[in-house]
């Protein structure tokens, strides 16, 4: 099973805690985020994704809200 791990990284926090999941999860692939959101919509054809940014004031940042509104999942399954 194939791992995409999106991330968005200010001070390195945030890319630390993606390249440790990476390290730690089999067949997984890392992907800035800023550089997905240039090519729209987002393709992901993984089958599991993660999602690594800081959280600010008790909110997400732009730059994940973004992402998620421009996600196309290429196979999409339901695991229960």
């Amino acid at each position: 099973m194939n791992t995409a791990l999106y991330y968005f990284s200010g001070t390195g926090n945030s890319l630390s805690v993606a390249q440790s999941l990476n390290t730690i999860i089999k067949e997984s692939e890392l992907y800035p985020i800023i550089g997905c959101l240039k090519h729209k919509p987002v393709q992901i054809k993984a089958q599991r994704v993660g999602i690594i940014f800081p959280i600010h004031f008790m909110t997400i940042l732009r730059m994940g809200k973004k992402l998620i509104t421009e996600i196309n999942f290429q196979k999409p399954k339901m695991f229960l």
